[in-house]
């Protein structure tokens, strides 16, 4: 359910693991409307309020390991947004998502707060 964040992250050229934490609870929340049942049962699961509080869990639950990171951090920053862009949404992988972005334009600016 995850196809955009993994897709996003498998083109950075970082680790994988440390590529999904700087885009994760930025792809759950812009997420979340496309599948509110699902993220609720998540949320739900985790012993949140809410889906709403999904992301900001998730970004704690970084900080508290150690790995909340941007994608500049990674060596993406915005210079490689658009290409990082294109190539997710050329993933098949990306299918594999509760929201399908639509443009380029869409996921850059979903780029912008990762």
């Amino acid at each position: 359910m995850h196809g955009l964040a993994h897709a996003l992250s498998l083109h950075t050229g970082a680790v994988h693991g440390l590529a999904l934490a700087a885009v994760l609870p930025e792809v759950v929340g812009w997420s979340l409307d496309a599948e509110p049942a699902g993220w609720g049962r998540a949320a739900e699961a985790a012993g949140l309020p809410s889906a709403a509080a999904l992301p900001d869990a998730l970004g704690g639950l970084l900080e508290q390991v150690g790995t909340r990171i941007s994608l500049a951090d990674l060596g993406a920053g915005p210079a490689q947004h658009e290409a990082l862009a294109r190539t997710a949404l050329a993933d098949p992988v990306t299918r594999n998502a509760p929201r399908h972005p639509s443009s380029v334009a869409e996921v850059t600016d979903l780029l912008a707060h990762c």
